[in-house]
């Protein structure tokens, strides 16, 4: 086995337990029947959260790890898939009961969305946006980055035992076994299961609009007897453009670092469409839906809002506008 594929498969098991944390049940991987064939998603579950008319969200995620950014023919190559998959439901008449709920059983909002430990070229970004795939990269993340030093020492360490050299999803057994060892040596690790248990993950969206991924050094402290509402500041000026992908560092109101990576393009269509038609400030807030347990033990659903303040709001735009002046065409 190359040891980039063995580097995907640690990815894709670190993108799993990162969804259940933020709030994604039954996550797994595996083969999902489409339309026309199987294919192999890497990640996917049920949000915990339902949506009126809407039937249960269920999102089909991808995780790359490669040496370059993920090109627009691997987010071309999952738009297929995800339209497949999402095709891939027959209704005919229903006699009982039993058979009426296994038919809403099996309809899903099929959602797709590719992570990555890298950045995404604009033509990437510019197709996924047009095609509604959503994209989440981690490149340079400073809460992440420990977490993947630490499985590339994993890797090196137990190379020679993923001993084959080439290996394709076709081949089952082989890949069940090896994704058994990849979690079993994430799991024995006490390094990594201690940093990955102390970190925050959450998904949220951003302006109401466009999914991103919180990851914070220590969990975030919601309280179930405080408002809803949690104030964002910058930490130190600190927002990046990185490889044609923005990373804003914040501290909330206990002096947490919260980070996110959120593609440009991303920004270009959040500053157009916020300035040309609703005349209000982006990067205004981040919701987060989350389940939290209350003082007396018993869990409570809630949507909290992560809420960045204006002098921060005109720094992000402002460096934006200045970074899109650039050499970027959209």
């Amino acid at each position: 086995m190359r040891k980039s594929q063995v580097r995907g498969l640690f990815f894709e098991s670190l993108v799993k337990k990162l969804l259940y944390n933020s709030g994604y049940t039954s996550i797994t991987d595996g083969k999902i029947q489409g339309r026309g064939e199987k294919h192999q998603i890497d990640a996917y579950g049920k949000f915990s959260f339902h949506v009126p008319f809407v039937f249960p969200i269920r999102l089909l995620a991808e995780a790359k790890w490669y040496s370059t950014n993920v090109k627009l023919q691997h987010v071309r190559n999952f738009v297929g898939v995800v339209k497949d998959i999402s095709e891939n439901y027959f209704v005919k008449p229903r006699t009982n009961v039993n058979e009426l709920n296994e038919l809403l059983e099996k309809r899903y909002t099929d959602c797709g969305a590719i992570f990555s430990a890298t950045s995404f070229s604009i033509q990437a970004q510019r197709y996924a946006y047009a095609q509604c795939i959503y994209l989440i990269p981690y490149n340079n993340n400073s809460i992440l980055k420990d977490i993947l030093n630490d499985v590339n020492v994993i890797i090196n360490y137990n190379l020679d035992r993923f001993s084959i050299k080439n290996i394709y999803y076709e081949d089952s057994q082989d890949i069940i076994k090896y994704k058994n060892l990849v979690d079993d040596l994430l799991n024995s690790d006490l390094r990594l299961s201690n940093n990955l248990q102390g970190i925050g993950s959450y998904l949220g969206i951003l302006d109401g609009i466009y999914p991103v991924h919180i990851l914070s050094d220590k969990k975030i402290q919601f309280n179930t007897e405080k408002p809803d509402e949690y104030k964002l500041n910058i930490n130190k000026d600190m927002m990046y453009l990185e490889d044609d992908c923005i990373r804003i560092i914040f501290n909330d109101e206990y002096n947490e670092k919260i980070e996110f990576n959120f593609p440009l393009i991303i920004a270009n269509e959040l500053l157009a469409s916020f300035t040309d038609y609703l005349k209000i400030s982006p990067f205004s807030y981040i919701d987060i839906p989350i389940t939290i347990i209350n003082k007396d033990q018993q869990s409570m659903r809630r949507i909290y809002q992560l809420r960045i303040n204006s002098e921060d709001r005109i720094k992000i735009r402002d460096n934006l506008n200045k970074w899109l002046k650039g050499d970027y065409h959209f």
